[in-house]
């Protein structure tokens, strides 16, 4: 199951890096979402001690944040197709019950 944080990202088109439990990304990917591989390090996904998952986690939010516009731009570039797909999948998830309620109730 996905929390909140995660389907609210997936719905309004926003890039994300995930702290929780190892191969979320994975299960994302499973129930027909993308992730954001052109430009993040997911490496982390495939991590299961829980602390070394967050200090890589970290390390990537380190190096994003040392971005600069240009680079910002470039990537969202990138990821636009991806975000694209994602909102379209969430709706139509959303629009599947079965699925809807397996994955996000009571989340969202």
């Amino acid at each position: 199951m996905f929390t909140e944080k995660t389907l609210k990202a997936l719905a309004y088109g926003h890039p994300f890096l995930i702290f929780g439990s190892a191969n979320c990304l994975s299960a994302l990917k499973h129930v027909g979402f993308e992730t954001f591989s052109d430009i993040f390090d997911e490496s982390y996904d495939n991590i299961s001690d829980s602390n070394i998952r967050l200090e890589t986690i970290f390390m990537e939010i380190q190096r994003i944040s040392n971005w600069t516009l240009e680079e910002c731009q470039l990537a969202y570039q990138k990821i636009k197709p991806v975000i694209d797909h994602n909102v379209n999948r969430y709706l139509q998830i959303k629009n599947d019950l079965e699925v809807y309620k397996a994955y996000a109730q009571p989340y969202v």
